[in-house]
């Protein structure tokens, strides 16, 4: 994503505040077409196909991140996929509704990423490039104008009595994680058997990760290695009854 980009944390699902959503696209398609941007949303959750596909008449894309594990709100787990697509698509501001999962994840998020954040916004304005936000101070005694200066922007959003905006577009639904994936945890793959193999030094934590073990390593292991490289490739390391998760395998050293 270039300047100008703006990525919305939109809601949907059990427990989340799917209201708020007409006015981060309202705010959202005004930051892009003020700035020439572009207008990407993220969906986190379970059964989100038709929200998704609803969100994109107004996108140029929609971040999906659908698991049944993400169908009651995860802190920690939603921050590490804000997080990540942050830095992916580098977006000159992240809006979130004033929820308390927005509230919650816009305060990690600022904090993750040493970034100011303006909370309890009312609204957004872009005078000459120049970004302000419209928040109440003093118990609602007065409204101030609040510019950020650290990028990316972070605002949280109050919202209600907003209809969703009058441009559409045909924007594109993105799936970033697969339906049946933990999003705690990686998943072993093929693919990451040659990646293992040319390591140096593989070490699980033993936090209830995932066990992955590299060709050259199962050659030192034996037949109980291959058995149990087996299980891990299909299990997680907490359905191996007897494993010791901590396990380091360095090339040319005694296993």
């Amino acid at each position: 994503m270039a300047g100008g980009d703006v990525l919305i944390i939109c809601e949907a699902g059990r427990g989340q505040t799917e209201s708020a959503n007409a006015r981060l696209l309202a705010a959202g398609v005004a930051y892009a077409e003020g700035t020439g941007g572009r207008l990407v949303c993220l969906l986190m959750g379970h059964s989100l196909g038709s929200v998704a596909a609803e969100l994109s008449r107004f996108a140029n894309d929609v971040r999906v991140a659908e698991s049944p594990h993400l169908a009651n709100y995860d802190c920690l787990a939603s921050l590490g996929i804000v997080q990540a697509q942050v830095a992916e698509l580098r977006p000159e501001l992240v809006l979130f509704g004033h929820t308390y999962i927005g509230m919650d994840l816009a305060q990690r998020l600022a904090a993750r990423l040493g970034v100011a954040v303006a909370s309890t916004c009312i609204d957004l304005a872009i005078d000459r490039g120049a970004v302000s936000f419209t928040r109440p101070m003093y118990r609602g005694r007065v409204t101030a104008k609040v510019v950020l200066e650290s990028r990316p922007m972070i605002a949280t959003l109050q919202y209600g009595g907003t209809e969703p905006p009058a441009t559409t577009r045909a924007g594109t639904v993105t799936a970033i994680a697969q339906g049946d994936e933990e999003p705690h945890f990686v998943q072993p793959k093929p693919s990451f058997v040659p990646l293992l193999g040319a390591a140096d030094l593989f070490v699980t934590t033993g936090l209830d990760l995932e066990l992955a073990i590299g060709v050259a390593s199962l050659a030192k292991v034996g037949l109980t290695g291959s058995i149990i490289a087996a299980l891990a490739a299909m299990l997680p390391i907490r359905q191996i009854a007897g494993l010791d998760p901590a396990i380091v395998f360095r090339r040319g050293a005694a296993p």
